[in-house]
């Protein structure tokens, strides 16, 4: 029997615009939920849930390809250790 993988196709790099937004939104609305420390399961529920505002709030400012949350959750992240990693 042959197992078939889902191969997901690669989407357009990010623009500097799609950075900004993506940045500005985590600042100015989402960050409490998003950089909360506890791991629990309501703590859990409620980043999720901010994740997924974020992107339908961040598909409606950017007129590029759609992005769905875990999308624009890595790329966050990424940005972050990119950040880090230049401070140290």
């Amino acid at each position: 029997m042959v197992l078939l993988k889902k191969i997901n196709k690669r989407s357009h790099n990010f623009s500097s615009k799609e950075e900004n937004i993506l940045l500005t939104l985590v600042k100015d609305k989402y960050a409490r939920q998003i950089e909360c420390k506890k791991t629990d399961t309501n703590a859990n529920k409620c980043k999720t849930e901010a994740w997924l505002k974020l992107a339908k709030e961040f598909n409606s400012y950017s007129g590029e390809p759609y992005r769905d949350a875990q999308v624009l959750r890595n790329k966050f992240l990424n940005m972050k250790k990119k950040i880090q990693k230049k401070l140290f």
